[in-house]
């Protein structure tokens, strides 16, 4: 037996006595106002702070609030249909969950996106997205909040508008303002070819011709690029 309180964490039964269990998480939360048991394997805390997933270790493993969908952060109850749907009974409404979806929906704001999106990618399991102002990288923030989020990739070097990104074996090919650039598994960017060679960079096509090459446009024109010297 597990007992969750509204404001002093959790607890477990042990014989005849209850112990506290020591969760930074659960005792962070500012109150606990339902719990609901879902698909017998996970834990569902309505809060405060918006809906809390907990597997059966009490480890977090989601979390929903205004940032991600809810239309406000208190949540008064939750319950599961046979579907596997979630439902929140929230302080002015209710709202649903999908858990199954393979739909997400990235808000400009709460995603940290900001920015209008021109080329996408997937890379080394991790969303990358080219925007008009940088390259950013969609990853799970560390504020023990789980949400995804976008975080910038490149930072200084690469402060300027993306047109391209290209998964090529172990590395991204980023196309830029900035010329050719590549991205490594942890996330830091490079410069190939500045633009003052070879211009503003808008797309990369692996070349069916020249088999070792690819085709690049760019404001100067169009380039053959070795594929394994740049």
């Amino acid at each position: 037996l597990i007992i969750f309180t509204r404001k002093n964490g959790a607890y477990k039964q042990t014989d005849d006595q209850f112990l506290k269990i020591e969760n930074n998480l659960i005792d962070n939360i500012g109150v606990i106002y339902r719990t609901f048991t879902l698909d017998e394997t996970k834990i569902a805390l309505a809060t405060y702070e918006g809906i809390f997933i907990l597997d059966h270790k009490l480890n977090a493993i989601s979390h929903y609030n205004s940032n991600s969908g809810l239309r406000v952060d208190n949540v008064r109850i939750i319950f599961q249909d046979r579907s596997g749907i979630i439902w929140a009974g929230l302080d002015d409404g209710i709202s649903k969950i999908n858990e199954n979806s393979k739909f997400k929906f990235y808000r400009l704001k709460s995603s940290k996106l900001y920015s209008r999106a021109k080329s996408m990618a997937v890379f080394d399991n991790y969303l990358y997205v080219a925007t008009n102002i940088d390259l950013k990288k969609l990853v799970l923030d560390g504020t023990g909040k789980l949400q995804e989020k976008f975080i910038q990739i490149g930072k200084d070097k690469l402060n300027t508008q993306v047109w391209e990104t290209f998964p090529f074996k172990d590395k991204l090919l980023i196309g830029s303002n900035k010329g050719i650039g590549k991205v490594d598994s942890a996330g830091n960017y490079q410069e190939l070819i500045n633009s003052k060679k070879i211009g503003r960079v808008f797309q990369i096509i692996e070349s069916k011709i020249f088999k070792d090459h690819f085709l690049i446009r760019s404001k100067k024109g169009i380039f053959l690029i070795n594929k394994l010297n740049f």
